[in-house]
């Protein structure tokens, strides 16, 4: 007698199903997968594609950190579906990341020890470095 319940169905491969060839990309993305939550750190994500910490965060102030950055209150924050995507398809998805902030100058004056070269100009137009320094337009950062 014929068991109905048991017959053979065609198995469908899926990227993540167990049937799935073990390439060395579906071993590294069921890797990620069960070790993972579906949030990473950003500098755990930059440590699975091989960046350093400080690396991660100097690509990220270039705009060269190639999997999608996101800010979560004050964290910076990757999703795993973002860094699976990078994996699979080596695309970088840095134009979509959140921007640095970058610092801004002071506008109404620089301070600090004047360089040999503002000196040396403002002696040579018989000037302070102060009163040189006042004259000079404010920078657009």
């Amino acid at each position: 007698m014929q068991n109905f319940n048991s017959a053979a169905k065609p198995a469908s491969l899926s990227l993540f199903s167990p049937a799935a060839p073990s390439t060395g990309i579906n071993l590294v993305i069921n890797n990620i997968i069960q070790k993972h939550p579906i949030q990473l750190d950003f500098v755990q994500c930059g440590e699975i594609v091989n960046y350093t910490p400080a690396a991660c965060y100097v690509a990220r102030s270039r705009g060269q950190f190639p999997v999608r950055v996101r800010q979560q209150g004050g964290r910076l924050i990757c999703h795993t579906a973002d860094l699976i995507d990078y994996i699979t398809n080596g695309v970088s998805q840095a134009n979509q990341s959140v921007k640095p902030i970058r610092k801004s100058c002071r506008k109404t004056s620089q301070t600090g020890r004047p360089s040999k070269r503002e000196s040396l100009d403002a002696a040579a137009a018989g000037l302070t470095v102060k009163q040189m320094r006042a004259q000079k337009k404010p920078c657009k950062c």
